[in-house]
């Protein structure tokens, strides 16, 4: 639907280019790293923040694995957990600098998410620590200091983002666009 548009993954994990279609994607990076510390999050935001500010992609996907590998190591919510999390708030605040310094934060739409909580060193159960997960979108045209009322789930974020995008989407999707985020609500 966009063909000009300039699309990016940069992950932390490598298995995540498993997860990736490589042909609708025109940059795929994945940082060499030890997979066990936060090095290689800071590589990967590292090379994200590099390529926006060299080539200011229309889709900038970002994926860092220190939180997930804190929790599946030391436990979700433990201290170790909690330092990882703040460690990629600090890398988020990276990406965010680099938005403003290159004037780009004016246009630009970030949604900050994860694919699931845990719980002890596991996830994939039926407990709130491990079905409920961050949610946070900011950007013109979002509401500032907001907190969505009603329930989101993880696969919302792909309709809401090809609204942001002008995309259509699928009729066969169950997922909806999160509208209440949005300044200019419809349904």
């Amino acid at each position: 639907q966009r063909p000009d548009a300039l699309t990016a993954v940069f992950h932390d994990w490598k298995d995540f280019a498993r997860l990736t279609e490589r042909d609708m994607i025109d940059v795929i990076v994945h940082p060499p790293n030890d997979g066990k510390t936060n090095v290689g999050a800071k590589l990967t935001m590292a090379a994200a923040v590099k390529h926006l500010r060299e080539k200011q992609p229309t889709l900038l996907f970002v994926h860092l694995d220190n939180v997930d590998h804190a929790g599946h190591q030391e436990g979700w919510f433990t201290e170790p957990y909690y330092e990882e999390v703040r460690v990629a708030d600090w890398l988020i605040g990276d990406m965010l600098a680099a938005l403003r310094e290159t004037g780009l934060e004016q246009y630009t739409v970030v949604l900050v998410t994860a694919d699931h909580g845990g719980k002890d060193k596991k996830h994939g159960g039926n407990t709130m620590g491990e079905l409920e997960i961050p949610w946070i979108i900011a950007g013109p045209g979002i509401k500032r200091g907001y907190t969505i009322a009603e329930p989101v789930n993880i696969f919302d974020t792909a309709p809401t983002l090809a609204r942001l995008l002008g995309l259509s989407t699928p009729a066969a999707w169950i997922a909806r666009e999160v509208p209440s985020a949005f300044t200019d609500r419809r349904e």
